[in-house]
């Protein structure tokens, strides 16, 4: 099995599909093209754009239909928006599998309990790295972690 990994895209540039491959082509501001990339589509999860970047609705159907995002970002890095795939299971089955977790209480209270125990894993796990402890908090840790997360 490949495995799937996210790509950062930095110069600007034209993405387009060649057969069943992404094409990169960076551009720089004079309008020179630069070497060519090619990066297998079934080797991609995501693309964070940095760059700007040209492509068209035919590429965004290919990469919709291979289950790969694209995030965007200005010339500051800050996130500027998405382009999602559509989510596999769409379907009403998926509704009504949420749905019968949600009417019956025992089920909806285990996936609420696996939440907090969540949290609490986590900031558990924060306190316990912070360099400046107060002398109480590994007694507490200790106690939380007990009491929480049901380890001793």
């Amino acid at each position: 099995m490949i495995m799937k990994r996210t790509y950062y895209l930095f110069n600007p540039g034209r993405l387009s599909r060649k057969d069943n491959t992404l094409k990169f082509t960076p551009v720089d501001e004079e309008g020179r093209e630069g070497q060519v990339r090619y990066i297998p589509i079934e080797t991609v999860d995501n693309l964070f754009v940095y760059g700007s970047l040209d492509a068209n609705s035919a590429l965004y159907n290919f990469l919709g239909k291979n289950q790969v995002a694209v995030h965007f970002f200005d010339y500051y890095e800050h996130y500027t928006g998405s382009f999602m795939p559509k989510e596999y299971l769409l379907s009403g089955r998926m509704q009504i599998a949420q749905m019968k977790y949600h009417i019956r209480k025992e089920k909806r209270m285990n996936i609420a309990r696996s939440f907090i125990q969540g949290a609490a894993f986590n900031m558990l796990k924060n306190l316990t790295t912070e360099t400046k402890k107060p002398a109480f908090l590994p007694v507490w840790v200790a106690w939380t972690t007990r009491r929480c997360l049901g380890q001793a």
